[in-house]
């Protein structure tokens, strides 16, 4: 166990505080870490991580939006290897074809 009579006070708050938390002690209570907004919360989606992945996708009008879909060719400009990884994608991952979006 830490002898904490030996540590600065800023190596106790170190040493005591979990941040990601909002847990904090350092000889006084500390404010909760505010609450991250709603939209940053999540992880970034999947096809973002794909290599020039802005080549392959087309766009739609989703009504309130525009947003991206995966057209039923491969777009000349689009690398074979970004068009296959797009391809692989499944479940909540996969970006949805332009061609199956129909208005309602």
């Amino acid at each position: 166990m830490r002898d904490y009579r030996k540590m600065s006070a800023a190596g106790i708050a170190f040493a005591l505080c979990l941040s990601s938390s909002g847990l904090c002690w350092a000889g006084e209570a500390a404010a909760p870490a505010p609450a991250p907004h709603p939209m940053l919360t999540g992880s970034m989606p999947q096809y973002l991580m794909i290599p020039k992945v802005n080549l392959c996708l087309g766009t739609r009008n989703y009504g309130t939006y525009n947003g991206v879909c995966v057209p039923a060719r491969k777009p000349s400009a689009c690398p074979s290897a970004s068009w296959g990884a797009l391809a692989k994608l499944t479940g909540k991952e996969a970006v949805s074809a332009c061609h199956s979006l129909r208005k309602r």
